[in-house]
């Protein structure tokens, strides 16, 4: 028996109509009609799809979406093959290594084209000093080069362009022991006094001597021992020139170092890098250099020597007159 649902074409009444299986003697289908059903009026609350809750209409759709899907997934089974699977969100891919080199040849870039205004910049720097101070006198000139030693901003071109602006070859060699002279005196400036010599400023001023001889010194300003023991730190720099007795010499390292007697219960500590030929313990020399500070060092009485450690340079004399 097979029943189904017929609405009346009239009043709207649904009845429930069964039907055999099989055919009736002239080939239909019987079909008995049940008991009728009255199906509400459109019009009724009830009936009302906007009334539905929304769990009820979530149901349908679900349940007709199955009802969709089933028979597709079914087939396939059927015919031996997979589902497939939802596809996965694919991240996109990132090339590290590329992003680095990109950022590096960047930056390579920039810093090339940083250094190329800075040496545009600077090449119009050095032009315009070159004409101002090839204009002016050899006292503005040597002036200038001290301002540029000074000068913690001044580079080493600049001080060679100055220097090169002098009119003759004796000019331009003045002007470079000018130059030396200055950074002897700044050199100097970093010594302490003490119970230890400062080696690193020593060391400048010895590497001054070796490169540019005893030619600059001539060109430091001049003090005396009274002085210097007087304001070391007044006086730290300048040229001293003394005369006196070798009490000691030997030889550390590159250098030659001693004691000189001087006079008046004074003591020199010198310290030279250049030769000391006939220079002996008892022989009265000549000694002149840069002043760098007040040195004290323990003596054979088991006391203190107060001296003044001065590097420069030997020259032997004959008499403690000359």
């Amino acid at each position: 028996m097979i029943e189904a649902m017929v609405a009346c074409p009239a009043c709207g009444t649904r009845r429930r109509v069964g039907a055999a299986t099989g055919p009736d003697s002239h080939g239909a289908l019987r079909a008995t009609v049940r008991e009728p059903v009255r199906v509400r009026a459109p019009t009724d609350k009830a009936a009302t799809a906007g009334d539905w809750p929304p769990w009820k209409i979530g149901g349908l759709v679900c349940a007709a979406s199955v009802a969709f899907a089933l028979p597709i997934v079914y087939g396939l089974v059927q015919r031996g093959e997979s589902v497939p699977a939802p596809a996965a969100s694919v991240a996109p891919q990132v090339d590290i290594a590329r992003l680095q080199r990109e950022a590096t040849a960047a930056a390579q870039a920039a810093e090339a084209a940083a250094a190329e205004a800075a040496a545009k910049r600077r090449a119009g720097e050095l032009a315009e000093a070159r004409t101002r101070f090839t204009s002016v006198t050899t006292k503005e000139r040597e002036e200038g080069v001290r301002t540029c030693v000074v000068a913690s901003t001044c580079r080493q071109d600049m001080l060679d362009t100055i220097v090169a602006t002098g009119k003759t070859d004796k000019e331009r060699a003045h002007l470079g022991a000018v130059a030396f002279a200055a950074s002897a005196r700044e050199v100097a400036n970093l010594a302490e006094d003490g119970t230890s010599i400062t080696l690193a400023p020593a060391a400048g001023i010895s590497t001054m001597l070796r490169q540019q001889g005893t030619g600059f010194l001539d060109e430091l300003g001049k003090t005396t021992i009274a002085e210097a023991q007087k304001d070391p730190a007044a006086n730290r720099g300048k040229l001293v020139r003394v005369s006196g007795s070798v009490v000691s010499i030997h030889k550390d390292g590159d250098f030659f170092e001693g004691t000189l007697a001087v006079g008046g219960g004074r003591f020199v500590y010198f310290l030279t890098p250049l030769p000391t030929p006939g220079v002996f313990q008892g022989t009265w020399v000549s000694y002149r250099g840069v002043f760098m500070q007040e040195y004290a060092y323990s003596n054979v009485s088991g006391g203190q020597t107060r001296s003044l450690l001065i590097v420069g340079a030997f020259a032997p004399v004959q008499s403690e007159d000359d």
